[in-house]
Order: structure tokens, then sequence, then C-alpha cells
């Protein structure tokens, strides 16, 4: 225990996994001895009600079939054992699996089922007429001396603190119980009791039960071995040579290895307290080094899963805090102003709806997840799964989602700057475009090797794919747009730049500059964008490749990664040698187009004279030469580069081959396959990455001659010259509220808002109505009397006794204006009530729209009117001594008013509750005991409504 600092000892309890199943075959197997049942009997003669099917018949299986897990009866069957622990849990997760239809034939193939072994502990059940618990305690135990053994977690002694490994640690985790897999595994026992069950199965020491030990030992060869493995009565039997036995345990929170090789009287048991892998590799390793065999051969184990969806975890947390930036980002320029609102228009909204039915085969994909990786449902998956599995696909989802509100914002509340706009969402897109080009990679990597079925895997691989071509897409066109526009706003600046230059300053710029600049500068601007984006999500693409890579063997990774940092170091240098000559070449370039410039209108003079042609051509081939061979020298260096770094990567790729191999035995074959595909594939990458930094050279030098134009272009010519050219069992009797005062606390200075003095007496069958206007305080006051303020002076008494604040609220059942109704009906048994909530549904006209089952409402998807109706329902169910109704029925039509006030309200009456009504409805004032009106804080008007006084409604509105 990490927190409270317990070591583990020898007497410390453990969860045995699936090692409580050779207890169980040991029970089954003592009861066949003892005549009270035949292995080969079908299981109908004991659970006569348990049926099953293949191929959509009824089939039969035998007792036999059960122990050696070949009853056809799917692993995934699991995921329906329920949670609990009370009495009745073993034939409840049995009942579960009635009708299951069947995997293969019974008898015919292995599938390891844990089901099989707990409708064994109910055949236990059936024949001794005790609990499971009961006979393994009577029957097993107590004659094998496993004083300190036990079925499920014993209560007068406490077992080892449970872990799960998420995020690539241990964590704390108490699993919840399934007492209807006790059979299965949750046996729970320690290192002494251990010890006593592996010298029994060893006959070191012996005992009466040492001949059905022996049988348990005996594995199935009537079927074939699975990775060369029989099994046997809940042991895995190495059938060839020498009897090599074990098993190996895996609950949520807890791990085993029991292993032994009875020839050799050797053998070893391990009991982890938390779910990890290496429970079971290093009992392996230890067994077979008892054993003086060769262990260099035994993979190390990985806990992929919790790996995958950590990296997955810490990348989409990274994205959400980018997007959650982004909206901030466009709430601020709402305020600001930078932002409008668009009126939606039909184009708008369908754009809106399909961005969403976009994100609905995601969200699918999501769903699918426990089913498609394991073939178990979300709650089962849960409880199994990494603490990381849970918050990748939650993370996930939060994405896709996070990137339609994105998508909504851009639609509804545009930014005035069409780059803002699209920026965010490019760069965003671009990213998850290289990480789909990832996934695509892993998928294909690992189709080989998955046990993942193929529907599953093309699904993902659809939706990869399908996101990658669209997101590209996407990205592609916007980019265009930009691009173009980019190219559109620079040429216009430096024409207007020009235009408001005269033309004594005009005459001073070259014309060659003016050319290379409109023309090649800003088209070069224009290529960029795809240049960008296919740089971003080819890095990406590599970053999340070499993740994955890490996963496999961190060392190997680093080795490569420091390998393409080589290369890109030499990259650095040969740019920045590079750069030179391209400035050399992009100022040829000026010259080169100041020529051409001449050519052009200069043709009719240079026409007359055979010598000037000679001359000017002459000109022109030199300035046409030194241009080539600058952007030669550039670009030659970049081609040596490139070859040197092509080069090294080959190196790498041989190295995987060759070296890795050598250096890093643990790696098995088959990784080392996917770590070529893997080298080989981001050679691609890789090199589409380096040849772009040339480009990106050459835009940056576009890019500063540009910036360099503008800035030396300088206008003067001034505008005019352009121009001219709870506690609900207390019986309340009574409620009282002296002198109680209240005081907001104010931080601008301005005058605190205070109520109080309030007086009130109330007593049971009384209903009191709160009047006043807007702000008079009203809503303070009924937090106040139900406890949700505290008052700054006095006091509320129930009964004459002062009440604290934080247990008022114990006496109330409210609705108030804002209120939110709960899905679950929360501190209510509703079971035996099912008549008094019909008519509740039908009294509120809310039987077509909502059902009541299992302590939840069917659906809360209602209208604001509805809402609170279903919420005044909770109320009178609650049956709280106390009613408060702040505005309830603000929301409703006048049939609605008229039964709240005239049937309801006069039905808690008569059940002596105190009701309590903030309204605003005069003409049901009549319906009131008592009427007060709030004002400024204060209750400036009091009137008791006797039945006796004969006062009519509009009398009393006329009072207040």
């Amino acid at each position: 225990d990490e927190e409270n600092k317990i070591p583990v000892t020898s007497m410390t309890l453990f969860e045995l996994a699936s090692n409580s199943k050779s207890f169980t075959a040991l029970a089954i197997l003592k009861m066949n001895k003892e005549g009270l049942l035949e292995l080969k009997e079908n299981i109908s003669t004991y659970l006569p009600w348990f049926k099953v099917y293949y191929n959509k018949k009824e089939v039969q299986i035998t007792i036999e079939q059960l122990l050696h897990h070949t009853s056809g009866i799917p692993m995934k069957t699991i995921s329906k054992t329920p949670i609990g622990e009370s009495e009745g849990m073993l034939k409840k997760a049995v009942s579960e699996i009635n009708g299951q239809a069947l995997n293969s034939m019974p008898g015919k193939r292995y599938e390891y089922s844990t089901v099989n072994y707990n409708i064994l502990g109910l055949i236990v059940e059936e024949i001794s007429g005790l609990s499971y618990k009961q006979y393994m305690h009577k029957s097993i135990f107590i004659p094998l001396d496993l004083n300190s053994t036990s079925v499920g977690v014993p209560v007068d002694r406490q077992i080892a603190q449970g872990y799960k490994i998420s995020f690539f640690s241990p964590h704390e985790y108490d699993a919840p119980r399934f007492s209807g897999n006790n059979p299965a595994g949750y046996i729970v026992s320690n290192a002494e009791d251990v010890a006593k069950w592996l010298n029994q199965q060893l006959f070191i020491d012996t005992n009466r039960f040492e001949g059905i030990i022996k049988q348990s030992h005996i594995p199935d060869l009537s079927v074939d071995p699975t990775w060369g493995l029989s099994y046997a009565a809940g042991w895995e039997v190495d059938p060839y040579g020498e009897a090599k036995i074990f098993h190996t345990g895996l609950n949520p929170n807890y791990s085993s290895f029991i292993g032994f090789i009875p020839e050799k009287k050797i053998g070893i048991a391990l009991l982890a307290n938390s779910n990890s892998s290496y429970t079971s590799y290093l009992g392996d390793i230890i067994l077979k080094s008892l054993n003086n065999e060769d262990i260099s051969e035994i993979p190390k184990p990985e806990n992929s899963l919790d790996k995958i969806f950590s990296i997955v975890s810490i990348i989409l947390s990274v994205f959400i805090i980018g997007i959650l930036i982004l909206m901030f980002w466009a709430i601020k320029g709402m305020i600001q102003g930078e932002r409008e609102f668009n009126a939606l228009g039909f184009s708008s909204i369908l754009k809106i709806v399909f961005n969403l039915l976009l994100t609905l085969p995601f969200a699918y994909g999501i769903y699918i997840l426990p089913k498609a990786l394991m073939d178990f449902s979300w709650e089962t998956s849960i409880v199994w799964a990494p603490i990381s599995y849970l918050s990748g696909s939650f993370l996930f989802i939060g994405t896709v989602f996070g990137l339609w509100i994105l998508s909504l914002i851009s639609i509804i509340v545009p930014a005035k700057n069409q780059y803002i706009r699209s920026l965010p969402i490019i760069i965003i897109l671009s990213v998850m475009s290289g990480l789909a080009n990832m996934v695509i990679i892993l998928i294909l990597i690992n189709a080989l090797e998955s046990e993942v079925r193929t529907i599953y895997l093309l699904y993902y691989f659809a939706l990869a794919l399908v996101f990658y071509i669209s997101s590209n897409k996407l990205v592609q066109t916007r980019l265009i747009r930009i691009s173009l526009s980019v190219v559109y706003e620079l040429r216009m600046k430096l024409i207007n730049k020009i235009f408001k230059s005269s033309y004594q300053k005009f005459e001073k710029i070259d014309n060659g500059r003016v050319y290379a600049t409109l023309n090649q500068d800003t088209r070069t601007i224009s290529n960029s964008v795809s240049i960008f984006i296919s740089l971003i999500s080819n890095i990406i693409t590599i970053i999340g490749v070499f993740f994955y890579l890490g996963t496999i063997s961190l060392a190997a990774t680093l080795i490569i990664l420091t390998v393409i940092a080589c290369v890109a170091v030499l990259y650095f240098f040969v740019s920045n040698k590079a750069d030179v000559f391209f400035e050399q070449a992009r100022d040829t370039e000026n010259v080169f187009s100041g020529l051409v410039d001449g050519l052009l209108y200069g043709f009719k003079e240079l026409s007359l004279s055979g010598e000037k042609k000679k001359e000017y051509t002459q000109d022109i081939e030199s300035s046409c030469s030194e241009l080539r061979d600058k952007s030669r020298l550039a670009l030659i260096k970049f081609v040596n580069a490139f070859l040197i770094g092509e080069t090294l990567l080959i190196i790498i790729l041989g190295s995987v081959s060759f070296l890795i191999p050598v250096i890093f035995p643990e790696i098995p074959n088959y990784k080392l396959v996917g770590f070529i595909m893997i080298i080989l594939y981001l050679i691609g990458p890789i090199n589409a990455v380096l040849n772009s930094i040339p480009n990106v050279i050459q835009i940056k030098v576009s890019w500063k001659r540009i910036q360099g134009f503008i800035d030396e272009v300088k206008p003067d010519l001034k505008l005019s010259e352009l121009i001219k050219g709870r506690k609900k069992e207390i019986n309340v009797e009574r409620l009282t509220v002296k002198e109680l005062t209240y005081e907001y606390d104010n931080q601008d200075g301005d005058r605190n808002f205070k109520i109080g003095p309030v007086n009130i007496d109330l007593y049971k069958g009384e209903i009191l109505f709160i009047i006043g206007g807007n702000g008079s305080g009203k809503s303070t006051l009924a937090n106040l009397l139900t406890g949700l303020y505290t008052a700054k002076q006095g006091n509320i008494e129930i009964n004459g006794q002062p009440v604290k604040s934080n247990e008022l609220g114990e006496l109330y059942s409210t609705v108030f204006s804002n209120t939110h109704i709960f899905q679950k009906l929360y501190g209510l048994e509703l079971e035996s009530r099912q008549e008094e909530i019909n008519m509740l549904l039908k009294l509120l006209h809310l039987e077509e729209k909502v059902h009541v089952k299992q302590n939840s409402f069917s659906t809360i998807e209602l209208s604001n009117g509805q809402r609170k109706r279903l919420s005044l329902m909770k109320c009178i169910l609650e049956n709280s001594p106390i009613f408060l109704f702040d505005e309830w029925a603000a929301d409703q039509d006048p049939e609605y008013k008229k039964i709240f006030y005239h049937k309801l309200l006069p039905e808690m009456k008569k059940k002596e509750k105190i009701i309590i009504a903030v309204t605003h409805d005069d003409n049901y004032f009549d319906v009131a005991d008592k009427i007060i009106k709030m004002d400024m804080g204060k209750i400036v008007k009091s009137q008791e409504i006797k039945p006796g006084n004969g006062m009519a409604v509009e009398e009393i509105k006329g009072v207040f």
C-alpha cells in the first residue's frame, strides 16, 4: 500500500484471479470421486433451466467440457457478469448467459472462457445444497489446512490495496465486486496458504486429495493444443516432454502466476496487487530458471493498450487545450467587436447540420471500441481497461465535437479577417490529418497480428482514410483560397504603394525589381501553401510514428532519432550556406527581369542596329548564365545533403535489420518486421520534409524581398492629391423564522443589497405565498429558508429548535426557477410506488413522454414547462415535510397552473405539509393561508387568509 506505506507480508491477502479455477476444479473432481456427479453428464442434469445453442439449435454441454474450456461458450461472455456481492449473484451471473449462442460445437474446440467455471460453481451449489463459499470453506479449504483462504474478501482481514496500471504507472483502484465470478476469479489467499497449495500440487505435502489433484493435472488431448498448450482442470499444461503445469490470473487490480513441474518438485507462485502483465512474465522466467531452461526467448510483456491510449490522451489533451484557446479567442473577439453575428441562412444551417453529421461516425467508432478491441461492453471495459483507455476515448470525442463547435463559431460569428477565420482550423486539421496518416500506418502494420476482427479494422481504417483524404481536401481548398487572396492583397498593396508614389520617386525604382517582386516573389509565396501543409502533415506523421516506435523499444528509437537529428543538423548548415546563393540568384533575377523589360519596350531601337542586338544579347546571356549558375550552386548543395541524408536513412534501415536484433535481442522478430516497415514508410515523409527545405528558404527570400520593397516604396503623395487624379422522517409541526438578515458582499464599493430582518411563522398544513417585484429579495429569501444561504443574523427554528443552515435542506423538496432535473431519482425507493407514479404522470400530462424505470426517468429531453412538471413530480415523490416552489407556474399553461394551485397544493396541505411558493399568480391568492410581499429585501406587507374571513381573490389582490 504505497499511500499508507503498508508492506506486503506472507500473511497479506491477494485475489488469486483465474488461479481460483484450480480450486473449483478440485471441488468438481471431489464430487465426482464421491459419486455425486459424473464428468460426462450434461449440465442440464443439474441446471435444467440452462440452455445454449449452436447454429440456432439447442445443444448439450458436459461438466468435463466446462472443466477443459471446450464448451464453445465465448470468452466475451465475461462482460455479462453482473456487478454485486449479494447472495444469489452466482445464479444471476449464470442466468445472464442462459440462451447463449456458442462459438463452436461443444467438445470440438478449445476456447478459454471464465464463465465455464462459474457454471461449475453453481453446480457445486445445486448438488451440495450449500453456497459455493460455504462448500469451499468446509470441503476444500479446511481439509487442505488453508486457513487464510476464502471465497471473496473476508470481512475480518484486510486485503492488499489493489492497483490498476494507467498512464504508465500503477494507481490505486478499488474494483467493483463480482460475486457471480467467484468460482472463476475471486478466491482470496496469501503466500502462506499458496505455498501449502503449491506443495500439495507437487505432492511434497500428502493429503487425502492427492488422487484428484493428480487427475486435475491431466490435459484434455481430445482437441488441438493452443500455442502448444492443453488445458487440464483449472491448469494449463505443456503436454510435450516434461509436464509443466501453470496458470496465470488477471483481475482489474490483482494478478497471479502459479507454475510447477511435479517430476522435479519445483514451482513458483507469484501474487501481485496490480493488474500488471509482468506477474506472469516473471513467474515464467523464474520457473524456467529453476528448471535451467533458456529464458532469452521470452518476450517482455507490454501494456500496449495503456501505452497507446496514454499517448493518445496526451496528444488529444494538447489538441483540446488548443481548441479551448481558440474558443476563448473567439469569445474575446465577440466581446471586443472583432466578430459579428452572421444571419443564418439555409446553406449555413445545412453546413452546421452536415458538420455535426460528420462527427457521428467518429462517435460511433468510440462507441464500438470496447467491442472491437475486447468484445466487451463499455461497463465491463471501464472495469478491466486502464484509465487511459476511458480518458483517451472521451478526449477523442471532446476533440471531434470541439472541432464541430469551432466550425459552428466560425459560421455563426465569423472573424472579419478571413485569415484569422480560417487559419486556426486549417492548422488543427493539418495536424489531425498527419495523425490520421499515422493511424493508417499503424493499422496496416498491426493488421496481420491483430486479434481485432477484420470488420472493425476495416471500419477504423476507412474512418482514418476518409478523414485523412477529406481533411486534406478541406485544408488544401481553404489554403488555395487563402494563398490566392494573400497574393492578391500583396500585389494590390504593392501596386497601391506605387500609385501613391510620385513619378520622380518611381523612376528611381528598377523595373526588373518591380517585375520580379510582383510576379516571381508573389508566385513563390502562393506556392508556399502546399509546401507548408505538406510539411506540417509529414512532421506530425513522423512524430506520431516515432511515439509508436518508442513503445516497442525506446532505446532503438532514440538511436534512430539521433541519426535523423544529425541529418537535420547537416541540412541546417547547408541551408545557411545555400541561403547566400539564393540571395545572389535573386539579385541577378532583378537584373535579368530589367533586361527583359528593355527587350520588350526597346525592341524597336535595338532592331535598328545589329551591333546593338549583339551586345544586348550578350548582356542577357551573361545575366541568365549568372542566374543559372548561382541557382545551381544553391540547389546542388541541397542535393548533396539530401543524398547523404538518404544514405543515412538506408543505413538506419540496415541497422534495424542487422544490428538492432543483436543490440536489442529482447525485441521479437515480428516487431522488427514492423520496425522495418515503418522506417520504409517514413523514408517518404522524411524525404518530403528534407526536400521542402530549399523551397522554404526560397519562400523566406521572397518574403524578405516583398517586405523590403514595401518598406522602400514609401508614398510621398497626400491623399488629397490622389483624389484629384436530508431529514425527512422528522415531524415538522412548525417553521419559525426569527430576525433573519442577510447582506451580499460587494467588491465594487456600492451599497450592498440586504435582506431582513425577516420574521415568519408557519405551521404544518399551511401555504405561504411570497410575492414581490423583480429584485425584491424573493429568491434570496428562498435560498435562506432552504439553507442555501447562511444568514448574517437571526435563525430558523423547526418545532421551536434552531436548525443549522446545512441541515435545513434535508427537510425540503424544492423546485427553483432555474431548477435542474436529474434523470435519476436520487434518494428515492420507488419499486412499490408505480401506481402513484403513473397517476402523477397522467395528472401532469407526461404519460406519453416519460416513464420511470429503475429509479430513473426515461428521458429529460423535454420543454421547459414539461421539465418543471417533472421536477414537481419529483418533489411530490420525495414527500418531504416542507415544499418550496420558486415561480413554478411561470412556464406553465393555464391548465397546469390550475392543476397546481387548485389540486396539488390543496392535496399537499391535506397531507399536512408546509408549502412555500414564490409566485406572481395573483389570480390564485385565495389558495394561500398567508401572503407576504417583499420589497427592497424587506417584508412590506403580510396577510393571513383564513377560510372564514370571506376575503375574495380581488380583495386579496387589492391588499397587495
